[in-house]
Order: C-alpha cells, then structure tokens, then sequence
C-alpha cells in the first residue's frame, strides 16, 4: 500500500515538474534567440557602389560576427557575403563590420539581410537592397585621397562623399587598422548616372567611425589629394551621407587641364625634391619596430632618363606597391615586378618600378609608398616623396653583369614560387658610392645584376669603378639577410641565406580567438624572448628557424608581441583577441543547464527514496 501511494505522488510531481520544465527551456530558449540590443546593426552605409561591386558596413555595440545573405529577389536571398577579414576563416567578433561583395551583375538591384550574432534583421518588413550601376567603359583614372586619424586606431572606418551644395556623390569607404588610410576618388560617382562625380566646384566629407565608439570628421576641397588630420572622440557625430556641404568659399587649388590630357590635374602641393637620402642611404635592418608593416631600409635603384624603382624591406610580409604622379598629371599606381594586377602576393621584400618614356631632365615625380593598403611617405608620415628625372647621360659603357646564386637554409619554410629575395648592390670606395642596382632572385634562386650602366648619385653621368668594390647585400623572407664585398670580374657569388627575427602568425592588426599560437622565425638553434603586454614567454628555434609558442589570453582585447634575439633584433606587433572561444558567463545561458542539473538530482534522490522503500519492505 505504501509503495502505491509513493508511486501516485512520483506521478502527481512529474505531471506537475515536466510542464514546468519544458517551460523553463521554452523561456530559456526565447532569451538566447530574441535579439540583444547590444547586437543590432547600427549606421548601416551602403558605399564603394560600382557596376559589379559594393561595400555594406554597420556598427554595434558589442563585439559580435556579422554577415548578409542577398539576391536579386526579396524572396529568394541565396547567396551570403561575410566580413573581408574572415574570407579566410570563421567568423569573428567586431564592432566595425565591412563586407565587400563582388562579381555582382551591373545596373541590377539587389536586396539583403543582416546576420548580427544571433539574430536577423531587415528593413522592417522587408530585405535592405541597393541597386548595381550601370557599367561605363571610360572612367577617369583613380585618384587617391589621402589622410590620417589624429589618434591611433587598430579597426576604423573611414566614409567619405563629395558634395557640390546641392547633390553628393555616392559614398565611398575604406577600413582601416592604422592611422594612414587611402580613398579611391574615382568611386565617388553621381547618384542617378553612375557617371564620375564633377569636382571643379565642391568638396569633400570624410568621416571616421572607430570600434570603441569614437568618431570625427573633416572636409577639404575636392581637388585636394591629402587632408589634414582627423581627430576623433566619444562625442564625434555619426557618418551622415547625405550631408550637404557649403561650396561658397572654395578657393580653386588646381590649374587648368592641358587639352592634350583633359583628365589630369596640377596639384599645388609640395613638389620640391627630398629623396636625395633614398640615393645613399644603406641598406639597414629596421630596428624596433612596433608595426611590422611598415616600410623601412627604402632606397631608389636602377635609375635612368626614363625609369626609377622604389625598394624597401617589411618585417612581416605584405603587398606592397607605389602610388605615384607627375607635375601636371593624374595619379597612377605601379605594383610588384613579380606580381600582376590579378595576383599580388605578400612579401617581405618589395620593388616598384616607375616607367614613364617622356620624362624630362628634372621633371619631378612625387610618389608614396603603400603597404598592406597604406600610405607611407617621408619618415613614414604623408607628406610624399619627390624625385627629380635626372639628365640622361651618353651612352652608356659596355653592359657588364654580376652574376650568383641564393643558398637558403631554411628551403623547408620558403616559398620559392614568390621570388621572396631581393638583391641590391652599388659600389664602394670609401666615402665615394654609387647609386643602387636591385634585381628578385629567380624560381630556382639564381640572380643577374647588371652593374655596368650605374648612375653616381648626381645621377649625371655613369659610376667609374676605378677599382672599387662591389658591395652586395640579399634580403629574403623570414628578414634573412647576408651580405658580400666582391670585385665587379668575380664570375659567381653565392649568398647564403639564414632566417631572421620574425612573426609569422599572427598577422598584425587581426583578430584571433581565444588560444592563440604564436609562430615566427629566428636564427636556427637559438632562443626568442616574448613579451606579450604584462606576460613573459620564451621559444626556442629548431635547426629550421622556426618556433611556435601558445598563448592564452585572459580577456578579450588588444594585445602587444615583442620579441628579441639573441643577435639584437627587436620586433614588434599586435593583436586583438576575441572573446568567441570563451564560455559565457552570462545567467540566461546557463538556464537550461541548471534545470537539467536539478533534474538529474532530483531523479537520483527518487531513484534513491523508492530503493530505501523497497529494502524497508523486505525486512
């Protein structure tokens, strides 16, 4: 009789307990999917609009991933388009969140929903939707519009529009990682045509959106080609792109177009000669450097009447390139001798050359460097470098070539299909030198440098040797670097080639998850010491160069590397790390886990209390 009556009340508890258990997940349930303020997109701009491309950017509060899914049809949104930074991986938490989607079909509209951590939004009752441009096949050359943010930022975006007081442009963008950032001007197109917005009468806006929530902006006249810097704060306004812009007061900073080339403009801008030290400035090694990406040991090499290469050394591999632009002309961009427009590679070595065949004796030429998308000019600021042409001298002597090969011990680490080594030589006679000559080792690590048509750095006539000594230096991936003093009749040199101080992974400026493995190179069998903000680790590097280390952080945030080596190397980079591998400490989600605790519990004890009953009964 009793175990019935203990059996009625176990029915009564669980026809009581399991409605309200299934309640509790329901709640439960409701609280992770309902959207969390913190994770609603905000400052949705739909910008960088071409025939075949866009770019959508927003902002939220908390740092969480982001994505779209699009179509041509409201109905039918197939096809999904992830943040730039995770093409290459899952997605990862931002506050800044910029996808770029391509191949798109022109003069189309198309329409999107935003994936904001857990939730999906629209346009509210329908999808977000933008519309293709219309394909023109004679766009003017792309201009840059160059500037910096006052404050350092490691993930920015920049907005900017041009403005004639009565239309704007379509807005461009770009974002960034670091203070120094570039626009394409040729993307500001008219809004209804798709044709190139005119900029003979207005100005520009330029807006910064900071992860952190800081904002500024400025304007300049839209014939400029650099503004001033852009200070940022919590009190900043959001990027508006349909600000208008007073034009009234534009003075004019261009002279007229020759008719011959009705697209180029005269900047006013400096153009006075300051590369004099880039013709005699030695080959170095970088020093502590807190950015790996930036360029540094940059020397001019291989010049003549028509022709100027620009070479520097980065100590983590990037795509480099040179924007560049004649007195009286529109800007152009040079790449990579091993790159092609289609494919640029990253590299630790970089050389761009300038080809233009109707220079003129000191005609100027004002260039900037740019790396991983960034402008680099004189000490690294942006103010931009300026090389006069120099006079093209007689004919020059009879070709002579120095020719070697590369020796890398570290072939299980390199990439030999990127040519990742740079050679450079000039020659040395005290205090007497000659201008540089650089060439890229081939597939199969050989190189030819010809010597015998060198410039002295008056760049008016050629070098005589009279005997002096050919200094060669070679720089590789990895910062591996060698050196040698030959005489120019020496037929083969051979540089051997050992890894230096570097990070591999992470990259700098990227966002990584929760454990990070910390990965670089160094002289084979030595010791690196790291410091990564207040921690301290160590790492020894194999008979290969290479070693790895792992590092956990404790919080999300940024994060400072620096090593040193045994030879005296420093090196410096950081990260942002993400706190998506972390559990969550938040109450909502750990409802259903206490509930299923309690049950399991409470099933033991019924489990346990009907046994005690039972054994009662047999005694």
């Amino acid at each position: 009789m009793e175990n019935r009556k203990l059996q009625i009340g176990i029915f009564i508890f669980l026809l009581i307990a399991l409605p309200l258990f299934v309640a509790a997940v329901r709640i439960a349930s409701d609280l992770r999917s309902s959207a969390d303020p913190a994770e609603e997109p905000k400052e949705l701009i739909i910008s960088n609009i071409t025939d075949t491309s866009v770019t959508i950017s927003w902002v939220t509060s908390a740092e969480t991933t982001g994505t779209i899914n699009y179509g041509t049809t409201a109905e039918d949104l197939t096809f999904a388009g992830s943040d730039y930074r995770d093409e290459t991986e899952s997605a990862q938490n931002y506050n800044t969140h910029y996808i770029r989607l391509k191949n798109l079909t022109p003069d189309t509209k198309y329409y999107f929903e935003i994936n904001s951590g857990s939730s999906t939004y629209s346009n509210g009752d329908t999808p977000y939707e933008f519309q293709t441009l219309r394909f023109i096949e004679d766009l003017t050359t792309p201009e840059t519009l160059i500037g910096s943010i006052g404050t350092p930022v490691t993930d920015a975006i920049v907005y900017a529009h041009a403005s004639n007081g009565t239309t704007n442009s379509i807005p461009i963008s770009v974002h960034t990682t670091s203070e120094n950032f570039a626009l394409v001007k040729a993307n500001m197109r008219e809004k209804s045509s798709g044709e190139p917005f005119e900029f003979s009468n207005a100005k520009i806006y330029i807006s910064v959106t900071n992860d952190d929530g800081s904002r500024g902006s400025t304007e300049v006249v839209a014939t400029e080609q650099k503004t001033s810097d852009i200070s940022i704060s919590p009190s900043g306004s959001e990027y508006d792109p349909a600000l208008l812009l007073a034009v009234d007061d534009i003075t004019p900073t261009t002279t007229p177009a020759p008719t011959s080339n009705p697209s180029s403009t005269t900047t006013t801008p400096s153009y006075t000669v300051n590369t004099a030290e880039l013709l005699q400035r030695k080959v170095s090694y970088g020093g502590e450097l807190s950015n790996p990406t930036v360029p540094y040991s940059i020397f001019l090499s291989n010049i003549s009447a028509t022709r100027l290469c620009v070479n520097w050394l980065t100590k983590q591999a990037t795509i480099g390139s040179v924007v560049y632009q004649r007195e009286g002309r529109t800007q152009k961009a040079s790449i990579d001798g091993r790159d092609s427009l289609a494919t640029q590679s990253k590299r630790y070595t970089h050389k761009v050359c300038i080809f233009e065949s109707d220079l003129s004796e000191g005609e100027k030429i004002a260039f900037h460097i740019y790396s991983n998308n960034s402008p680099f000019g004189v000490n690294s600021g942006l103010d931009r470098y300026v090389f006069a042409a120099p006079e093209a001298p007689a004919s020059p002597p009879s070709p002579e070539a120095l020719e070697g090969n590369v020796t890398k011990n570290y072939t299980q680490l390199a990439n030999d299909t990127n040519r990742d080594v740079l050679i450079s030589g000039r020659y040395e006679e005290g205090s007497t030198v000659s201008s540089w000559v650089s060439d890229f080792v081939q597939t199969n690590n050989t190189w030819v440098i010809d010597y015998g048509s060198i410039l002295d750095t008056t760049l008016s006539d050629y070098y005589t040797s009279s005997g002096a000594t050919f200094a060669l230096y070679a720089n590789g991936e990895f910062n591996s670097r060698s050196n040698e003093e030959v005489l120019s009749n020496d037929d083969v040199v051979i540089m051997t080639l050992n890894t230096g101080l570097a990070i591999t992974s992470p990259e700098h400026d990227s966002t990584v998850p929760n454990i990070v493995r910390i990965i670089g190179t160094a002289q084979p069998n030595t010791s690196v010491d790291l410091r990564i903000n207040d921690f301290q680790a160590s790492a020894s590097a194999g008979s290969s160069g290479q070693w790895e280390t792992t590092f956990e952080p404790t919080s999300e945030g940024k994060y400072e590397v620096t090593a040193s080596d045994t030879t005296g190397d420093v090196l410096g980079l950081s990260f942002q790390s993400s706190n998506s591998a972390l559990p969550s400490t938040a109450a909502k989600d750990w409802i259903p886990y206490l509930i299923g605790i309690g049950f399991i519990f409470l099933g033991l004890a019924i489990k346990g209390s009907i046994k005690d009953k039972q054994n009662s009964q047999t005694y």
